[in-house]
């Protein structure tokens, strides 16, 4: 018995050294409404003739390089990920598309100058003309612009805006699912609330609800990007409540009409905890103190499920 309750010591300390690790590496922030962003020089400089447009389900990187005030405002900087081709495309916003194609109109400059020395220059004094009257224009509207394409690049929004859109959960954490980002250690109490007894002997299949209330410790696995959804592995060593008073199953003397005796209890399983709500398979052995084989289950291995019913205790999601 002393064994057993220094290995129970032993899974309780542990619970509570890991019992306070995340829930995996936040590696970017997702927008869930349609935002527009502020250019950003490498300098951390605002570039006030662009902002871009992005669609809701847009990502940078989690958290932000830092913060900055410009004319008194305050503004927080965003590293937008050199993505794989394909990882977040978005389609050109009607009517955002640039008035001008400067590299263009200079290429057809070219081809007059060979054809229309003339012609040309008028061409190019009109472009010229273009060019400044689209820089003042820009100095007072910016142009609005789609990100599209634009992959390695710092974004700025307004610190205000950014605050607004976390506290309305429009601004979503994306997380790693690479194994060592998204895998740890896991710990806490855990209920089995029944348990499924198979056959013995000539005792027929039986359930019974003697409940076990255990620390456990084992591995936690993020199955999502987004959300709060987990598989986990535990292995618990806890105290049991056992009912042996039934004639069938025991030869138990019990005194005072009582059947219920207490015990200690090992199992183990796998749990997917998909934000709250349990679907797993559970399994283990009962020891009942004091009363050895005359108990038909003692020893032998049971199981349990749930679908809906949480084993984990609240402060372990």
């Amino acid at each position: 018995m002393k064994n057993i309750l220094a290995v129970l010591l032993v899974v309780i300390i542990v619970s509570g050294a890991y019992g306070q690790n995340d829930d995996g590496k936040k590696v970017e922030l997702q927008f869930k409404k349609r935002t527009s962003f502020f250019s950003v020089t490498d300098r951390y400089e605002l570039i006030g003739d662009t902002i871009y447009h992005a669609d809701d389900g847009f990502r940078v990187f989690s958290g932000y390089d830092t913060e900055i005030a410009q004319n008194g405002i305050e503004y927080v900087i965003f590293r937008y990920p050199k993505w794989r081709e394909n990882m977040q495309d978005r389609e050109v916003i009607e009517g955002q598309e640039n008035t001008f194609d400067f590299l263009y109109l200079s290429d057809k400059i070219g081809d007059l100058y060979q054809n229309d020395p003339a012609k040309a220059e008028i061409y190019k004094e009109i472009l010229d003309s273009l060019d400044v009257l689209a820089k003042a224009e820009l100095a007072q509207k910016p142009i609005h612009v789609d990100i599209i394409g634009r992959n390695g690049i710092k974004l700025a929004l307004l610190k205000s805006d950014f605050e607004k859109m976390t506290d309305k959960d429009m601004v979503e954490d994306v997380y790693s699912l690479k194994w060592k980002h998204s895998t740890r250690m896991a710990s806490g109490f855990m209920t089995v609330p029944f348990k499924l007894r198979p056959t013995q002997d000539s005792v027929n299949f039986n359930m019974t609800t003697d409940i076990t209330l255990g620390a456990y410790i084992g591995v936690k696995k993020r199955i999502s990007r987004q959300g709060n959804n987990f598989i986990v592995m535990p292995v618990t060593l806890g105290l049991s409540y056992i009912n042996v008073g039934n004639s069938e199953t025991s030869n138990v003397n019990v005194d005072n009409n009582s059947s219920v005796v207490p015990g200690w209890t090992w199992s183990t399983g796998l749990v997917f905890d998909l934000n709250g709500f349990n679907v797993g398979i559970v399994l283990g052995q009962d020891f009942a103190s004091g009363v050895g084989d005359d108990w038909l289950y003692n020893k032998k291995i049971w199981y349990s499920f749930s679908i809906g019913y949480s084993f984990f205790s609240n402060k372990d999601k």
